[in-house]
């Protein structure tokens, strides 16, 4: 079973530099990207966080987080969309 929360949030340009800031919560990343967008009107700016770590010692051994989805534009939680708010798949 996969861990509750991520362990951070990029933000991340196809058309910039590689990410290299880790941010804490959802929030914090999506308020950057936000100002990033008003910098620099025409690019898209993502936020993104892990779904998978893999770790090796002897043999490769991952862990999943939750899948994460969103159903709203503003979500208003500081972590980031909880599981419950994505949408059923039918």
């Amino acid at each position: 079973m996969g861990d509750k929360r991520p362990p951070f949030w990029l933000v991340w340009n196809p058309n910039g530099r590689q990410p290299r800031f880790r941010h804490d919560c959802y929030r914090e990343a999506r308020d950057e990207a936000e100002r990033l967008a008003r910098r620099h009107p025409g690019n898209t700016f993502y936020v993104l966080t892990p779904v998978a770590r893999g770790c090796t010692s002897d043999h490769v051994v991952w862990a999943h987080y939750e899948p994460m989805g969103i159903s709203t534009i503003d979500d208003g939680n500081e972590h980031g969309p909880q599981p419950e708010d994505t949408p059923n798949e039918q």
